[in-house]
């Protein structure tokens, strides 16, 4: 089938051509990992930036404050739209007015 088509339709969805009429296929891959480097850049910056929020939120916006003493990797969750979620509140404390969220014991679990 490949040997009955135009060949240049092949090579044209392969590659870009060059002034010497030559494809470049490798320059096709280097911007799509450049592109790939990108996006992966921004998805988790937008992540960090999320969960940063919501611990700020956590924090500082609501009363009583909750500390969550437990953040690792595999309490921060990412829904479809790469938006970060903080799970597993089992270890949090709740601090009233006037509390200082620095504490001298050490918490959290292994992982």
């Amino acid at each position: 089938m490949a040997s009955r088509s135009n060949e240049t339709s092949w090579i044209s969805n392969l590659g870009s051509s060059n002034e010497s009429s030559h494809w470049n296929i490798q320059g096709v891959i280097e911007q799509n990992i450049y592109i790939s480097f990108w996006c992966f850049t921004y998805v988790l910056l937008n992540v960090s930036f999320v969960f940063m929020c919501s611990l700020a939120y956590l924090h500082e916006a609501i009363e009583p404050k909750v500390v969550h003493r437990d953040i690792k990797s595999s309490n921060i969750l990412i829904d479809d739209r790469f938006n970060a979620k903080i799970s597993d509140f089992g270890l949090a404390k709740l601090l009233g007015d006037g509390k200082s969220h620095v504490t001298t014991r050490v918490m959290g679990t292994f992982g």
